[in-house]
């Protein structure tokens, strides 16, 4: 069997679970991101020593490299009773360090590390195919979708003219721009909100198709037979839920989930979280995108001082303008 422990103390509550696996013994210790265990003296890496004791196999993982100091590794050597010269610092630094030539070094790597090179990676080849898809509008979702890009464009002039009132004005040329995302998407869902595609809602929607769905209903009719297991990933929940229930009636789906978007530039996110603590929601957009996203603020973000609104309106407006090549 295998037993996995997260988070441990040897002391407190941790401690009769570490008192547990020194009397009973394991078949394999291994130990990720063992770079902590560089220092011999502390009880973290003397417990971890006491139970490697009682292990036939012992081994350590770490990628962060031990290059600031070589004494980190005897610390690391003791944790797993690697034996003497190796788990002592003293030995380890007159025979391991002082005087190594090249001749040495090889031998010495080999006893204390193994290294993944190419020769594992034997994996199959990866094919990508990419698809671009033109979307055709009805008439009139085509001229609304003209219209909230005429307001988007208004907005920008706006941010260029008034630097005070440049927050304000991002996170509504944000909103215009989720909002195009979601007419995109879906008609019912652009008039509807993002809030409502849930459950039903979202296989309604689905259902009702438009000129993306239609484009990604024929895809997944092509592809599935020849790659039933496939990853979707969305820019939102909200598109994500429907998407997943299109897929859903064409192809059983045995899992799915959400991915969270990818951090937001902490320029933006400091900023727009500042402007947003009066209201108890953050906004924020996604890397490389102008997906809105909310959330919690923290304490700390409720109490940002107003003197910071001006100079992150700059940066944010400046990343904004990049990202969208305006």
């Amino acid at each position: 069997g295998t037993q996995k422990v997260g988070g441990w103390s040897p002391r407190g509550a941790k401690a009769p679970l570490f008192a547990s696996l020194e009397q009973d013994g394991l078949e394999l210790l291994s130990i990720d991101e063992a770079h902590i265990l560089r220092n011999p003296r502390t009880a973290w890496c003397e417990a971890h020593h006491r139970i490697a004791r009682t292990a036939r196999l012992r081994g350590i993982c770490t990628g962060t490299p031990i290059c600031n100091s070589p004494r980190d590794a005897a610390g690391q050597m003791y944790a797993v009773c690697a034996g003497s010269p190796l788990d002592s610092e003293k030995e380890w630094l007159e025979k391991g360090v002082k005087g190594t030539v090249s001749t040495r070094t090889a031998a010495l790597y080999r006893e204390t590390q193994h290294r993944v090179t190419e020769e594992v990676l034997k994996l199959p080849p990866m094919h990508r195919v990419v698809r671009h898809f033109h979307i055709r509008l009805r008439p009139a979702d085509a001229s609304e979708y003209m219209g909230e890009w005429e307001v988007m464009r208004r907005l920008r002039v706006q941010m260029n003219a008034d630097a005070r009132g440049r927050g304000a004005l991002l996170i509504a040329l944000l909103a215009k721009l989720q909002k195009l995302r979601q007419l995109i998407v879906s008609p019912r869902l652009y008039a509807e909100g993002a809030s409502n595609a849930r459950g039903d809602a979202a296989s309604a929607i689905a259902a009702g198709g438009s000129g993306f769905l239609d484009a990604l209903a024929s895809l997944v009719a092509e592809i599935a037979p020849r790659h039933p297991r496939f990853v979707i990933v969305a820019e939102s929940v909200g598109i994500l839920q429907i998407c997943v229930a299109l897929v859903r009636a064409a192809v059983p789906l045995e899992r799915h989930g959400t991915m969270a978007p990818s951090p937001s530039p902490p320029v933006v996110h400091s900023f727009v979280r500042c402007r947003w603590s009066g209201t108890g929601r953050t906004m924020g957009p996604s890397r490389g995108s102008g997906a809105m996203r909310s959330s919690r603020p923290s304490s700390a973000a409720s109490r940002a001082c107003s003197g910071c609104r001006s100079r992150r309106a700059a940066s944010a407006s400046t990343w904004f303008r990049a990202s969208l090549r305006w």
